[in-house]
């Protein structure tokens, strides 16, 4: 429990500051490698999560990083959901309109 707090931290620490599509350190590259997957298709904290996954034998959270639906990809597609809810809500297709064109279609509250 203690070492998955210590690396759900530096996972944090790592990835608050870099930028998604920054260059690759060599701490990611070697954790990538040893982890046999391809740097670039995943974030710092995804890679850890991998190990954690992997140490712990938990399948279920290993094929949803490596299926592509960790983190990002839920925050991806949880907007989607929001923004079609959003969409369909004004009457307009979601596909038409930025989520801050929605937004921005949203009637004044009273104040």
């Amino acid at each position: 429990m203690q070492k998955k707090l210590v690396l759900a931290a530096l996972a944090a620490c790592v990835s608050a500051g870099a930028a998604s599509a920054g260059p690759i350190g060599a701490g990611k590259a070697q954790l990538a490698a040893q982890l046999g997957v391809d740097a670039a298709a995943y974030s710092v904290a995804d890679l850890i999560a991998l190990d954690v996954a992997r140490r712990d034998n938990d399948q279920l959270a290993e094929r949803f990083i490596l299926n592509g639906t960790g983190k990002a990809a839920a925050k991806r597609s949880a907007a989607t959901v929001g923004r079609n809810q959003l969409a369909a809500s004004l009457g307009v297709s979601a596909a038409d309109y930025t989520l801050p064109e929605l937004v921005s279609m949203l009637p004044a509250g009273d104040d």
